[in-house]
């Protein structure tokens, strides 16, 4: 009965963290506390405390080591994949054929809006086409009349006249392009300090654009009068008779052809049918994705500043997570992950690194990792949690079990056998962790006994007698 009675008091002194001092029986059977005097850091534990706790202790031995690098984050939209679609113009929603939770595919047709500035537009491209067509009749007409020869004979001096004004004419619309590029570019940083309206903007992108398109046409002027007057030179040499009318048809037709081409890409670029009439334009999908946001409503009045759908395409995610300044070189842009999330526990998905910042934050001296995770599936959500892991390769290492770390006044320590019932707390540096192995930089050497079930009850004690000595708290 005395055994049984030394036994319980001796576990129940163990597995009562911050209790009192440990109780030992005497030769008389009566119990008495037992006080050692220890240095810091320092705990003594008889071999019957030891079993009553069940510490095992094991020596320190090299260890193939993964060096894996492992860390958390939440899945967000890949931002190339979410598309705020808008109206290129003013005007009036009086289709929706796009809700909701819908999937579209790229080109589809999600909203028809009545723009009434359309019909200006398409009215300006048709007259331009015209004019072409026009010219090109031209043209084909003064070649028939000159077969039979009504040709006018062109001086020298009016060809040579000719290349002088073109030239004059480029000159004119390339000082115009530069104007209307500073003007562009001004007026874009006015816009992002909200100094001036989109509508400005969008003036000056226009009359920049006009200003590249006299420009063109004022090189095509330079080089057909300049090929003109090499034809006048020949003619002159060679006595023959040039036609004005026929190379001005020719200018004409280039002319005509120009400004057809642009304004039939201005109305391209706003969605709009340039060979139809009215002034109905369809809002296509630029992607294929999942309709997530729908904010207009029928017969709603738009502007391009405002957003009709946002469209997401979640087959491929982004996965955020800080990295450590000492385990960027276990990192690479293009090196293969594995990707895990509580929601499908025991399974893994792939992921490739696709950015790793170039800068630390100051604060927490770790930098940013972007990882790219195909989600065919689309099982995958955003706002999940992720862990992401790579593996970077097998090397001996000094390692440990993660169960004989323990953490006092923020640093890593771990308790190191001295003597049978001796234990000594000693700081560790952590070069890495992998699972359940954690290596070791400094701190530890090969054959040291430590703690590794039980270290937390080595530390209880361990604190207790610092706090009763009036030492470290927790």
């Amino acid at each position: 009965m005395k055994t049984l009675v030394v036994g319980l008091l001796c576990l129940a002194w163990v597995s009562g963290c911050g209790g009192p001092a440990p109780i030992v029986a005497t030769a008389t059977g009566t119990a008495t506390a037992e006080a050692h005097d220890h240095p810091e850091g320092h705990v003594e534990l008889s071999s019957m405390q030891q079993k009553a706790a069940r510490l095992q202790v094991e020596a320190v031995q090299m260890r193939s080591f993964s060096g894996d690098f492992q860390a958390s984050g939440t899945l967000t939209y890949d931002k190339d994949l979410q598309v705020r679609v808008t109206s290129p113009l003013p005007g009036k929603a009086i289709e929706l054929k796009a809700a909701l939770g819908d999937k579209v595919t790229r080109g589809q047709v999600l909203a028809v809006i009545d723009c009434p500035e359309l019909v200006r537009y398409k009215a300006d491209y048709h007259e331009a086409e015209t004019d072409y067509r026009l010219a090109q009749q031209s043209l084909q007409r003064r070649r028939a009349l000159a077969l039979y020869g009504d040709d006018t004979r062109r001086p020298l001096e009016k060809a040579q006249n000719d290349l002088a004004t073109a030239r004059a004419e480029l000159d004119v619309a390339d000082i115009s392009v530069n104007v209307n590029l500073q003007s562009l570019r001004r007026a874009e940083d006015l816009l992002e300090n909200g100094v001036v309206s989109k509508a400005q903007w969008e003036q000056a992108q226009a009359d920049y654009r006009e200003s590249q398109a006299r420009q063109r046409l004022a090189k095509v002027q330079v080089e057909l009068t300049r090929q003109h007057l090499a034809r006048e030179q020949r003619v002159q040499k060679m006595g023959l008779l040039a036609s004005k009318e026929t190379q001005e048809a020719e200018a004409n037709l280039e002319r005509a052809h120009e400004r057809a081409q642009h304004l039939r890409e201005g109305l391209e670029a706003l969605q709009a049918d340039p060979d139809g009439h009215g002034s109905l334009t369809q809002i296509r999908a630029p992607i294929t994705a999942t309709v997530t946001a729908r904010p207009i409503t029928l017969g709603e009045s738009v502007t391009p500043e405002e957003e009709l759908f946002t469209l997401v395409n979640a087959h491929r995610l982004w996965l955020w997570v800080s990295v450590l300044e000492s385990e960027l070189s276990k990192l690479r842009n293009g090196q293969r992950v594995e990707v895990s999330v509580t929601a499908f526990p025991g399974q893994t998905f792939q992921g490739v690194i696709g950015y790793i910042a170039p800068e630390l934050d100051e604060k927490t001296r770790s930098a940013q990792a972007q990882v790219v995770i195909d989600n065919p599936s689309l099982r995958l959500k955003p706002a999940m949690v992720a862990q992401v892991r790579v593996v970077t390769g097998q090397k001996k290492s000094l390692v440990i079990p993660a169960a004989a770390l323990q953490k006092v006044q923020d640093l890593d320590v771990v308790y190191v056998q001295d003597g049978s019932e001796e234990f000594e707390r000693r700081p560790v540096v952590v070069a890495g962790r992998s699972g359940e192995w954690i290596e070791i930089a400094e701190g530890l050497k090969v054959g040291d006994r430590i703690v590794t079930q039980g270290s937390g009850i080595v530390k209880g004690e361990d604190l207790k007698s610092a706090t009763a000595e009036g030492g470290h708290s927790h």
